[in-house]
């Protein structure tokens, strides 16, 4: 896919220092936004929210470096910054900037907004180290830019070589060895998911369609945790959904040769979204959607929708 950016780097920087916007994350913001808005943060000196927490790892580095994110709306502020939140649907009146490294799917992103999109990008961390590579960043920062872009890339499984290229770049310039970027991940799991990971296994359903197998199941939690665990289980395409009163949240996995064959679990979501109403998107082999409903009925319609890109 080609890029999307319609603003230029300077362009881009020289709105970040005029506006001073606040930058806000997606909703269980992971690694790869948090590092990104350290990054700006640190450099033009932003406050950084987020539209709904952060992800376990996010929420692990942020909490042992004291790392402030700050309860903000979007409505209190003249400008925002919607840093690595490609569907996110906001109300806002000022204006608006886009860095991200999805395919821009929601139409709540106003057309006047300034956009820097990349979606041929393994990760916004690399984008956004790109636009301040000239600037001295702190060492907590640094780290979580790399672990942004591990995180993001699947360790590099997901990415090309500007991605490596990037990754090296830094670890050079800061002279960050490997090991103190992987202690980043290295914390315990929650009570809870293994048992998560077994039941969604005993509810698994499973079809074997034109020579792929797609399975789907339900938990009550850690759905992005379950699909990568049953992804792991040799399967090609997993869709996991939990249920939360009328709230359903969907987590999906593809290996390589699913997303070879055409799946886009992002382009998936994201239209999901757009029809039913809710916030979805992400990459080809990962994604997620969030809606209203019922968790099996949408379970369905996307299986049904996934077979389609096949």
């Amino acid at each position: 896919m080609e890029s999307t950016t319609s603003t230029s780097r300077d362009e881009l920087l020289q709105a970040i220092k005029s506006w001073k916007p606040v930058i806000f994350m997606h909703e269980n913001a992971d690694l790869d936004a948090l590092g990104s808005a350290l990054a700006l943060s640190e450099v033009f000196d932003l406050k950084v929210s987020s539209f709904g927490g952060l992800d376990r790892f996010a929420k692990a580095f942020s909490e042992s470096h004291s790392i402030d994110i700050e309860e903000i709306k979007p409505s209190e502020v003249d400008a925002i910054l919607l840093l690595d939140a490609p569907t996110t649907r906001f109300q806002h009146q000022g204006r608006v900037i886009i860095i991200d490294h999805h395919s821009l799917i929601s139409q709540d992103q106003e057309e006047e907004a300034l956009r820097y999109c990349d979606p041929t990008r393994g990760s916004c961390s690399e984008m956004v180290y790109e636009l301040v590579d000239d600037k001295e960043l702190g060492h907590d920062t640094v780290i979580a830019l790399l672990a942004g872009i591990l995180s993001d890339t699947g360790s590099f499984k997901y990415s090309d070589l500007r991605s490596i290229e990037t990754y090296m770049a830094i670890s050079r310039m800061y002279s960050i060895l490997p090991k103190e970027v992987y202690e980043t991940f290295n914390i315990p799991k929650p009570k809870g998911m293994r048992s998560a990971v077994l039941k969604a296994a005993q509810r698994l359903q499973f079809e074997k369609y034109k020579g792929f197998y797609l399975v789907r199941t339900q938990v009550s939690a850690f759905e992005s945790s379950v699909a990568m665990s049953i992804l792991g289980m040799g399967t090609d395409v997993v869709i996991v959904a939990s249920q939360r009163e009328d709230e359903v949240r969907l987590s999906g996995r593809a290996n390589r040769k699913a997303v070879e064959a055409g799946v886009h679990l992002g382009n998936l979501f994201g239209e999901m979204g757009t029809e039913i109403g809710g916030d979805g998107g992400g990459h080809d082999g990962a994604a997620g959607l969030v809606t209203k409903g019922d968790a099996e009925a949408i379970l369905n319609i996307s299986i049904t929708k996934l077979k389609k890109q096949f």
